[in-house]
């Protein structure tokens, strides 16, 4: 008893000194020696890679100067930035982003300095293998299942992201596979099962050849070898094709093209210079259209600017995206269709050098262009002109109808060139051109009798074509000027377009005094992961300090605990919360306000359609008004739920929600309730439907109604353009204020309460290691792995040893040497080379279970170092006992059982005991032949939740365990061995 609460104490006084360790490195502030601007300056750099990746090579060919670091797990890799024992990361740039996006602390130093094509590798001897899947992944581009794919994981966050359900045949030939659970989108494993893009791939590729899937997890560095030595068919994580891996393996045809990101911490990165006025892009980098206007603009008015010529708009966001340029100049309808699609973009200035446009003719066909200006006059006086405006001009570009304009079978053909720049003027949706020019022309041709084709040309070669006769007119919004003007006749200006600058959001200089809550945004600010409140202050502020979270207990337990300043919610949550929290507060300043909606499939409009009826006749009838005083106006903890009764027979309406806090939906009394839930339940019961509750987290709601998990969703649900764009809104059923929570005693100095908050960190660990995504399954695997490993490596062993000291101690000298080159080779082999031998080489060639091969390697290993044992004791009993024990009669196998033996083993056991304990410790390094044992599990756990210290600790507590099992077990056996106790026991 004395001892465990000792054990007790030093665990504890290890605890409060780890904290107060880590409470003061996290005082320290950058060190100015380590800031970085771009990536030259890592060079003599300390710079963290994956053991044996493309990276690795990369950072020793190119920065020659710097430190690598080598590591097996990205989690340690995160850990070691965090920690500072390195200066930056390098890694594919997927993964990097969702590492910044779970840890605000780090940052992208750059994103655009290797790109490489990634494939799956095979076996040399199987080509046909090979031939086959580059065979389906050609099929599966062209169908549509690739992109479905690449949506999925590397287009939208590969967090939310649900692995589709692929069932394999039971019979039918074998596949191999072999990766290592580095992280998503490629592979990582959770919920017990492995997911992302590649394991979704090779899993359609294996039921497309009606073929068996078996997956093994190997560390990266032994991926190729365990292909080459035929342990396995195809390996696939990732993998960037290189000349040194072609050697040993063949690759497919690249799936992917592999862009790398550069990590470092926040606080030692110089930020890039922010934009406030069109006059800061002097001396910048800035992109434009090859042969537009803008080259010739900016030269005049902004001498100092680097002009980039691009081809396309996507190039040029991509450029702008990845740092290569500081902001680009396009027409202020495309510029703000941009800004508004995509969060990162947003307008430096929109009212930059305003110019008409025209549509261009060749000189030599005057009658063509009169004939189109006599066409502009007609539509502008009977009104055609002002609903062209109205649609693509006016409104959003996105959601217009492009309008069906019938043109003649027959007659001659106007050949139109054109380039698709994206809408409101010319675009190209569902294999269709559409837009404001399209439109006009269709208009034009339809007037004049003609048929149209068009052709798409590169912007800056459209004069050309015109002038060449290639086509009869030109049109995408090209602006009039004397230099084009030589060249080409114009038409009237059909619109004068005013010009805007594209830069970054992050390097956007807001006015600070139009920032009403600037006070409370300058520090950490909590958020709903993926909800409205995160893209709001990411568009709107992006120079906040948002904390992302799951949960509004974990929002709650983070403001309380000083971890955050504040955080978003609706205003109805923020007032049930203040009475369950009195040292809270609110702003009670609206911030926005939001409508909510019920979310359908878009595929399912006619359920959406009867909630709505539903919803209107809840209005009317006063129901709705009802659920309002019950959930709304009056307390919604004290609020009773109805009880709603359904017919068992009836069809089920799946219900997806988060039950994050009342008066929406929450958990109480073991009973979902609220607001939310009510109002669906009636819709049911009225509808004829019986509701099933699915619950899962919130960003992922959106994501498993799309995929069709569930019939509908709601949680307090904001409707939004970027969520409609995937999923059907009801009509809003209430529309609420966004406030901000803080404390009440925001800005008064008061010591932390460390150890509480410490403790806390550690349950929240605990939770996210162990419960979240059942993945005590996984330890509880690792642990019988290692048990069974542990188990047969002792008794074989143990077993063996007893042979190996009979053949030493063999008079003969051929079994005498033997033995001797035995122990020799095994005890001067360290144990995971000889491990890596008896897999790769012994049984190269043979298809056995590496458990097996595990258990044949620690057994040898341990039989060498117990034979002596075994020989040392028994040469270290006295001779004259076994003469005594043969003079008494005993034969020579008595004599040495029943006399020899029990003193050998008195003598030998302090010493084996110790020997077995160093085997199960031993155990850990069989990670390396694809044995997923308890040290795996942990480093699977970790390179999901990058949370070193839990599962590492808990990984060693188990171990701790096992050992101290062994130890108790022996201990009891040695003791039943003392002559002394022996004697007592006959006495009695």
């Amino acid at each position: 008893m004395r001892a465990f609460t000792r054990a007790k104490l030093w665990i504890r006084l290890f605890l409060y000194a780890l904290f107060a360790v880590n409470s003061l490195h996290a005082t320290t502030g950058p060190d100015a020696s380590i800031l970085l601007r771009t990536v030259d300056d890592l060079h003599g750099k300390r710079v963290a890679v994956y053991d044996g990746t493309i990276h690795d090579m990369f950072v020793a060919e190119h920065y020659p100067t710097a430190k690598i670091h080598r590591y097996e797990a990205v989690a340690d890799m995160v850990l070691a930035l965090k920690t500072e024992k390195v200066d930056a990361a390098m890694m594919d740039l997927v993964l990097a982003k969702l590492l910044i996006k779970n840890n605000p602390e780090l940052g992208l130093l750059a994103d655009d300095i290797l790109d490489l094509d990634l494939g799956v590798g095979f076996n040399k001897n199987n080509p046909d293998l090979l031939e086959r899947f580059n065979a389906y992944l050609k099929e599966i581009r062209a169908n549509g299942v690739y992109k479905e794919m690449e949506d999925r994981w590397f287009i939208n966050d590969p967090e939310d992201a649900v692995m589709p359900e692929i069932e394999l045949p039971m019979d039918g030939p074998l596949i191999r596979v072999a990766v290592d659970v580095s992280d998503l989108p490629y592979v990582a494993y959770m919920d017990n099962r492995y997911v992302g893009f590649d394991i979704e791939m090779l899993q359609r590729f294996a039921k497309n050849q009606n073929s068996r899937m078996e997956i093994s997890t190997i560390a990266f560095g032994s991926l190729v070898a365990a292909l080459a030595s035929g342990k396995v068919d195809i390996i696939a994580d990732g993998i960037a094709i290189t000349p040194e891996r072609q050697q040993k393996v063949n690759f497919s045809d690249p799936y992917i093209a592999l862009r790398t990101g550069v990590l470092a911490m926040n606080k030692n990165m110089v930020p890039p210079q922010l934009m406030a006025t069109a006059d800061d892009i002097r001396g910048k980098r800035v992109g434009v259209f090859t042969g537009s206007f803008y080259e010739q603009f900016l030269g005049e008015n902004y001498p100092t600017v680097e002009v980039q010529r691009y081809d396309a708009t996507s190039d040029m966001l991509v450029a702008l995206d990845r740092g290569k340029t500081d902001a680009i100049l396009l027409d202020v309808y495309l510029a703000k269709s941009i800004a508004r699609n995509n969060p990162k973009f947003g307008l430096l200035a929109e009212d930059i050098a305003p110019i008409p446009s025209g549509v261009g003719f060749s000189k030599d066909n005057i009658k063509l262009r009169d004939q189109f200006n006599t066409f502009m006059h007609k539509i502008r006086a009977n009104g055609v002109y002002d609903d062209m405006v109205d649609r693509w001009l006016e409104n959003d570009p996105e959601k217009a109808v492009m309008p069906d304009i019938e043109l003649p079978e027959e007659g001659p053909t106007l050949h139109l060139g054109t380039f698709v720049l994206n809408l409101p003027f010319v675009g190209y949706v569902n294999q269709e051109y559409t837009g404001f020019d399209i439109e006009m022309i269709r208009r034009f041709a339809q007037d004049q009798g003609y048929k149209l084709d068009i052709q798409a040309i590169n912007f800056g070669s459209l004069i050309n074509a015109l002038v060449s006769g290639k086509v009869d007119l030109i049109s995408a919004c090209i602006s009039i000027t004397p230099e084009r003007e030589k060249s080409i006749a114009f038409s009237e200006p059909y619109v004068s377009v005013g010009n805007a600058i594209v830069v970054l959001n992050s390097r956007l200089a807001r006015s600070r005094e139009k920032n009403p809550f600037k006070a409370i945004l300058q520090r950490p600010t909590g958020v709903f992961e993926g909800s409205v409140y995160d893209t709001f202050l990411m568009e709107e502020y992006p120079e906040s300090n948002i904390k992302r979270y799951n949960r509004i207990s974990d929002m709650t337990i983070s403001l309380t605990s000083r971890k955050i300043d504040s955080f978003m919610v609706d205003e109805l949550t923020a007032r049930a919360m203040l009475k369950l929290n009195p040292e809270l507060t609110s702003t009670y300043e609206a911030v926005f306000n939001m409508p909510l909606g019920v979310a359908f499939n878009k595929n399912n409009p006619e359920l959406r359609e009867q909630f709505n009826e539903f919803l209107a006749k809840a209005r009317e009838t006063g129901v709705y008004q009802e659920m309002v005083s019950r959930w709304l106006d009056g307390d919604p903890e004290k609020a009773e739920m109805p009880k709603i009764e359904f017919d068992d027979d009836a069809p089920v309406l799946r219900l997806g929600f988060d039950a994050v806090e009342l008066p929406f939906v929450a958990l109480r009394d073991n009973e979902y309730v609220g607001f939310d839930l009510e109002l669906v339940q009636r819709f049911a019961k009225e509808a004829g439907y019986r509701v099933e509750n699915v619950i899962m987290n919130f960003p992922s709601l959106i994501n498993a109604l799309a995929a069709g998990k569930v019939d509908l969703i709601t949680d307090g649900i904001t409707i939004t353009e970027e969520r409609a764009k995937q999923v059907d809104f009801s009509d809003p059923y209430v529309s609420l204020p966004a406030v901000f929570v803080t404390r009440k005693d925001m800005g008064v100095a008061e010591e932390e309460k460390r150890i509480p908050a410490f403790l806390q960190k550690v349950a929240e660990s605990f939770y996210n290691n162990v419960i979240h995504e059942k993945r005590y399954l996984l330890i509880v695997s690792g642990l019988k792995t290692t048990a069974i490993i542990s188990f047969w490596s002792v008794l074989s062993g143990t077993l063996m040893g007893v042979l190996v000291c009979f053949m030493r101690m063999s008079k003969i000298k051929a079994v005498n040497l033997i033995a001797r080159l035995f122990i020799s080779i095994l005890r001067g082999t360290p144990i995971l080379v000889i491990l890596m031998i008896t897999f790769y080489i012994i049984f190269g060639s043979v298809n056995i279970d590496p458990v097996i091969v595990s258990i044949i390697a620690f057994g040898f290993n341990l039989a060498a170092y117990v034979s002596e044992m075994y020989r040392s004791g028994i040469e270290g009993v006295s001779k004259g006992q076994t003469e005594a024990g043969i003079a008494m009669g005993f034969s020579r196998l008595q004599t040495f059982l029943y006399i020899v033996a029990p003193q050998a083993i008195r003598r030998i056991l302090p010493v084996y005991k110790g020997e077995v304990i160093s085997l199960v410790k031993t155990t850990s390094i069989v990670g390396y032949i694809a044995v997923e044992d308890l040290t795996r599990a942990g480093d699977i756990i970790r390179s999901r939740t990058f949370d070193a210290f839990f599962p590492l600790i808990m990984v060693a507590a188990l171990y701790f365990f096992i050992s101290w099992l062994l130890l108790v077990g022996l201990t009891a056996f040695e003791k039943r061995l003392e002559p002394s106790r022996s004697k007592r026991r006959r006495l009695s």
